[in-house]
């Protein structure tokens, strides 16, 4: 059964009645444009809405099919409804890429920032450090800055800023090349996260940012930031005499310390590895200590008292003390996780006590905790372990940052390892 559309007082338009559906008081009508594409073509019939969408006879005439008839006699412009609809739709998406556009262009470094610390919190373990170099040194030189207008010049110019820089805390009287590394290394980061997070939750294909990471370390071509060139690699490992001190210092100011130490010093331990440490690490038959680094997601075993034997009585002390359900094997004041700074300051103030690094101006020669793990690592390799099976241990990415600790072997070699003797710890 063919349609019956009705005639309306504009030329050209026509609509139809819906059976049942009301507009108001009236069946809702639905409306066509009759027009010729070409002088003397065939004629062509589209159909454009309804009243209840808004459309009129009237509306029909200017909005549509005026313009339509208008393209067929000049030849510029839609010359059909459904051209006309794609350029809309083309009009539109024109309109939207450019309001991104605006909405990227204003996003500032500051928000940016905010959003990757969130991200960190989940999905690193060293976010603290990432928290804290951005609120103190970045974001108060970028943060202002929208993320398109920011610029490798202007990266430069954070590094020169953050060289005259005095550390509110420490010997040093303007801020070390590392930590200025690192404060660019964080800004790069941001960058990075911000060219692999989409702008908004319903568009996954539009990103923060796009372009060129203006923060890229570049030292051989032009377009990036220039890289700091220093040594900051510990060149210091501690003597039997030394060690002695040390552990018999920490035992009188702290327990916990001294066995912190005298476990970094049998096993290689970081700071980070010693504060995440959990009871369950612990394998007692075989006196075996697994090493997960939340920094790399590294996992390795070490056998505890396989340098000093003193260190596995104390770990089994240790393991009978702790109540039965403790999260940490070093826990904090408060039972939660230890802050690895604290292990910092204590030692530094007992190697303070102790005048270790007396007279010692370059901080590659200064005896710190960090010494420790160095320590054990020259005495792993006098003792005949090969490098490849120190790394292991030491859990290395990379051979060659094991390889670092055959040259202060060789330096270090004394006596009493050569004839096989040990070194006596408290």
């Amino acid at each position: 059964m063919a349609i019956k559309k009705y005639s309306t007082d504009y030329p050209g338009i026509r609509y139809r009645e819906h059976a049942s559906r009301m507009c108001g008081r009236k069946l809702d009508r639905y409306y066509y444009i009759r027009y010729r594409p070409e002088r003397g073509g065939k004629q062509r019939e589209e159909g454009v809405g309804w009243t209840s969408q808004g459309w009129s006879p009237r509306k029909v005439f200017d909005d549509v099919l005026s313009p339509i008839q208008r393209a067929c006699d000049t030849g510029r412009g839609p010359r059909s409804l459904k051209e006309m609809r794609e350029a809309a739709q083309q009009t539109v998406a024109e309109i939207e890429a450019v309001a991104v556009q605006e909405e990227k262009q204003g996003i500032t470094f500051a928000e940016v920032a905010v959003r990757f610390v969130e991200w960190a919190k989940e999905n690193k373990a060293s976010w603290k450090d990432d928290e804290s170099r951005l609120r103190i040194h970045v974001t108060p030189r970028l943060g202002e800055k929208p993320m398109t207008a920011i610029t490798t010049n202007d990266i430069e110019r954070m590094k020169t800023q953050l060289k005259s820089i005095k550390p509110k805390r420490g010997r040093h009287k303007t801020m070390q090349p590392a930590t200025i590394t690192q404060c660019l290394a964080v800004t790069r980061t941001v960058f990075n996260f911000a060219m692999h997070t989409p702008l908004r939750d319903n568009d996954p294909d539009t990103m923060i940012f796009t372009g060129r990471n203006p923060a890229r370390m570049s030292s051989k071509f032009k377009g990036g930031v220039r890289p700091l060139k220093y040594d900051n690699r510990r060149m210091r490992i501690y003597t039997d005499d030394e060690l002695g001190k040390l552990m018999e210092a920490t035992c009188v100011s702290s327990r916990d310390l001294h066995d912190i130490a005298l476990l970094a010093l049998d096993v290689g331990l970081r700071r980070r590895e010693v504060v995440s440490l959990r009871p369950e690490f612990f394998v007692r038959d075989s006196m075996a200590l697994k090493i997960f680094d939340p920094k790399n997601s590294q996992t390795r075993t070490v056998f505890i008292g396989s340098l000093i034997p003193k260190a596995a009585d104390m770990m089994l002390n240790r393991m009978e003390r702790l109540p039965k359900k403790a999260n940490w094997i070093f826990p904090g004041r408060w039972g939660d996780q230890r802050d690895k700074t604290s292990i910092t300051r204590q030692f530094g103030v007992i190697c303070g006590w102790l005048g270790i690094n007396a007279g010692i101006t370059d901080d590659r020669m200064r005896g710190v905790f960090h010494t420790l793990r160095h320590t054990h690592a020259t005495r792993m390799l006098e003792k005949g372990v090969d490098i490849y099976s120190l790394k292991d241990l030491m859990g290395h990415e990379d051979i060659a940052v094991t390889e670092r600790y055959l040259h202060l072997c060789d330096q270090v070699k004394r006596k009493k390892a050569l004839k096989g003797g040990g070194f006596d710890i408290r």
